[in-house]
């Protein structure tokens, strides 16, 4: 992900934060609360720049490209009038901000309200060459400020008393807001100072205290915490402003506390990803989250190799894990049994069908379930297939039969559709398999399911269907673990939970394309029609080049004591990456295509109604 994504991802996170903590309830309900430390530490998230996400010797002609941005920005005004308009060097600002390393951290001072932001605290900053590179960006600040309405006025800004050679002006939420140059760690940085914030240097602590769990060297060049620790101390803070919440409020405080973002045990979610010397590497861990996996489905028992066997060894694209539902399904039950209309609709259904939907379909699903695409299935998008266990067949079966044969007569009975879509049960050996049909009409679709053992398995076609099933009955292929890439990747002996794998070096052939029309785009964006001397050339290597020794991307998931680590490798080259990312999703472009023109179309024919009737409005004349 580029720091871009990474960024937006982390400021949704800091808004559910800061309306976690204007909208939930105290918790002394359910215990004192304990003495906070001065400053807690929220969010914190720093960055590399875009360049430490271009590592490979693949990219570098990609990483070249991207440093002409700044160059190619400066010239855009002089090419196109209409942008002269654009505050090109709030784009520059922005350019810089993305291409330079970087961080922001969002801290909580229980004893700090009076310094502005209700205790809450903010420091933004980027990492500059230099002194020098520092001061120049204060200027080009000082003077955006002062074309937005005089906010750069002498009378407004100050020397920061804090920070010598920083500015600062009064918040409008109090306390001050402080911007300028300021040296850290041999380093000299460009940083925004907001609210209560105790020491922008001490709100990092945690995320470089945070380990990786790996053996192997690895360089983080993305990393994230997120405290729900520290949201606790915030919401306890603030008890007299939302003690008259309610009941409802206090349930929904005891909710949070069993899901571990409020309470004593909250959890906490260190994010990094970089580079070994051979592979893009990737590491989250959620600290303490063992006690609250029930009430999250989240399952502690580790998958085996005979899960693995059921996925073809051809597998392209794969994804397998285990889960516990049944107290999210308890729960959902119970809500909608407290909703009389809802409820209603519940009875009228078991009524109909004979089957309880909850007792008879949902809780007698297992804690296995899974995904993928292959070439013993068909390849590309007709070889998709999905499974999960059952932890009770005979109950199940029952409740199929019974819904089948309700939804058959019902079709049956329908006077427009008569009997043109029903549920076709078929046989292969002693597999027994069902399909949905449409007799007579020639619909290119025949969904279909089995079950298989302990196991339900469906898919788009028939054929599909079928050969999974083989797979899963030991008539298939020898399973995933005996596909060389991937068990190079997952680590032997690991008790993983969750594992994702996307077959790059054989899904590249399809999506490099993509990439190949993204690198010419970026290329030319960076040309000049003035300047020949600017020329990236080929930022994207040839198909040859870029797949010669491609590694695949696993991703898994297993339990450390209380806490859950997720790890992911994938190829150093992003080119690489998201060729096999583009590859997987390339069967599935021609049905988003297709969404997007008919909602189109229907936009074109809803602004036809719109201005028909504008115009027999306008025809019509007054009365």
């Amino acid at each position: 992900m580029t720091p871009a994504v990474n960024i937006a991802l982390l400021s949704g996170m800091i808004a559910g934060t800061f309306g976690a903590t204007a909208a939930g309830p105290s918790l002394a309900h359910t215990r004192q609360p304990e003495p906070a430390p001065k400053s807690v530490t929220i969010v914190a998230f720093d960055h590399g720049g875009m360049g430490s996400m271009l590592v490979d010797k693949k990219d570098q002609k990609l990483k070249a490209a991207l440093a002409m941005l700044p160059t190619r920005l400066r010239e855009l005004p002089g090419e196109f009038p209409n942008m002269r308009d654009v505050p090109m060097p709030m784009v520059e600002l922005l350019v810089t901000v993305l291409s330079n390393p970087g961080r922001l951290a969002v801290t909580f001072d229980p004893d700090g309200q009076e310094r502005g932001a209700m205790g809450f605290g903010l420091v933004a900053g980027v990492t500059m060459k230099d002194r020098n590179a520092a001061q120049a960006m204060h200027g080009r600040i000082g003077g955006l400020m002062a074309g937005m309405g005089g906010m750069g006025d002498q009378d407004d800004v100050k020397p920061s008393a804090s920070f010598k050679g920083m500015s600062e002006l009064a918040a409008p939420f109090g306390g001050v807001i402080r911007y300028g140059p300021r040296e850290s760690n041999n380093a000299w940085n460009y940083e925004v100072h907001v609210g209560a914030l105790a020491s922008p240097d001490e709100a990092f602590a945690g995320l470089r205290g945070s380990k990786v769990p790996a053996a192997e060297a690895f360089t983080a060049t993305m990393s994230a915490r997120l405290d729900f620790g520290a949201v606790s101390r915030a919401v306890e803070t603030f008890m007299p402003l939302i003690e008259d919440a309610g009941p409802e409020a206090e349930m929904a405080i005891g909710e949070m506390e069993q899901l571990g973002i409020l309470g004593e045990d909250a959890i906490t979610v260190t994010m990094h990803h970089g580079f070994t010397a051979d592979a893009a590497v990737g590491y989250t861990v959620i600290e303490r989250l063992r006690p609250h996996a029930a009430k999250m489905g989240l399952s502690t028992t580790p998958l085996t190799d005979s899960h693995f066997s059921m996925i073809p060894s051809d597998a392209t694209v794969a994804f397998i894990s285990s889960f516990d539902l049944t107290s999210t399904v308890q729960t959902l039950r119970d809500q909608i049994k407290s909703d009389p209309e809802a409820a209603e609709g519940l009875e009228d259904f078991a009524g109909a069908t004979g089957v309880d939907l909850f007792d008879d379909v949902l809780l007698s699903l297992g804690d296995v379930s899974g995904l993928y695409m292959s070439d013993s299935t068909g390849g590309s998008l007709a070889s998709v297939v999905m499974f999960v266990s059952l932890r009770d067949r005979a109950k199940f079966e029952e409740a199929h039969s019974k819904l089948a044969g309700f939804a058959n007569s019902m079709l049956a009975s329908d006077e427009e559709i008569k009997g043109r879509i029903r549920v076709r049960e078929w046989a292969d050996g002693d597999l027994n398999l069902h399909s949905i049909i449409f007799p007579g009409l020639p619909v290119p679709l025949e969904v279909s399911y089995a079950v298989v053992g302990d196991w339900l398995v469906a898919g788009l076609t028939p054929q599909s269907v079928l050969a999974a099933a083989r797979q899963i009955s030991g008539k298939g292929t020898e399973g995933l673990r005996s596909n060389k890439g991937f068990a190079e990747l997952l680590p032997a002996g690991n008790k993983v939970t969750s594992v994702s794998f996307i077959d790059t070096p054989r899904l590249m052939r399809d999506g490099y394309q993509y990439v190949s029309l993204m690198g010419s785009a970026v290329a030319n964006m960076m040309r000049s029609s003035t300047n020949d001397a600017r020329e990236p050339g080929l930022v994207v290597p040839t198909y040859a080049e870029l797949r010669a020794g491609a590694k695949p991307m696993v991703s898994f998931t297993y339990w450390s004591g209380d806490d859950q680590v997720t790890e992911s490798r994938a190829d150093r080259s992003m080119l690489v990456n998201l060729s096999g990312i583009a590859g997987a999703a390339s069967p599935f472009l021609p049905l988003i295509g297709a969404a997007f023109a008919a909602g189109a179309a229907n936009a074109e024919r809803q602004l036809d109604v719109i201005e028909d009737a504008m115009d027999q409005t306008i025809m019509v004349p007054a009365r």
